[in-house]
């Protein structure tokens, strides 16, 4: 066993305690560590302290609703739905309210008389994103977003049915429906559901 000269064991255990850093670390031990712990509390004091200027800055509060957007303006229903469909009958889902930044998912289905989906179009405000992301033969799916504007919007979708099927051959189909931004165009027209 090797003999441990006490006298220089007690002078390095009191270096480590004062954070005396007695040079660079001999081969085999390690570098004597500065203590953390008051250096912690100091950070943890300084963030708790800032942390209620930090969230009373609106800055700070996250994205900012897009100023662009004339969150009264509606986009108007233009019959796309029954556009190159076959003995077509457009039925519509609810209107569907969304509050700023919310989202979406809804389903429009045809009736039994008439039961093949083709195209969908909306009533829906400027700052409403809608776009498909299902389709069977009887029904539409949907994702309806409101785009960060701070203020609530409104959707109502409208889908073409028919008792022939789907063939997007010759015919297409939209699979999203957004507004853009007309907050700088002067003559937006403003409509309310």
């Amino acid at each position: 066993m090797p003999r441990v000269n006490n006298r220089l064991a007690a002078m390095a255990c009191q270096a480590r305690s004062e954070g005396i850093d007695r040079g660079p670390p001999r081969p085999g031990r390690s570098r004597p560590r500065l203590p953390a712990l008051p250096l912690l509390a100091a950070l943890f004091l300084a963030h708790a302290a800032a942390a209620p200027a930090l969230a009373a800055d609106p800055a700070r509060r996250g994205p900012r609703p897009d100023p662009a957007f004339n969150t009264t303006r509606m986009m108007t229903h233009d019959g796309n739905e029954c556009r190159e469909v076959p003995g077509c009958r457009s039925v519509h889902s609810e209107w569907l309210t969304l509050a700023d930044n919310q989202a979406r998912v809804l389903s429009v289905g045809c009736p039994e008389g008439q039961p093949n989906a083709w195209h969908w179009d909306t009533e829906q405000h400027e700052h409403i994103y809608v776009r498909l992301v299902a389709r069977t033969r009887t029904g539409l799916t949907l994702h309806a977003s409101n785009q960060q504007t701070g203020a609530s919007g409104a959707v109502r979708i409208h889908v073409g049915c028919s008792s022939k099927r789907f063939d997007a051959t010759g015919t297409g189909y939209m699979v999203s429906r957004r507004g853009i931004p007309s907050m700088n165009w002067g003559s937006a027209k403003e409509v309310t559901p």
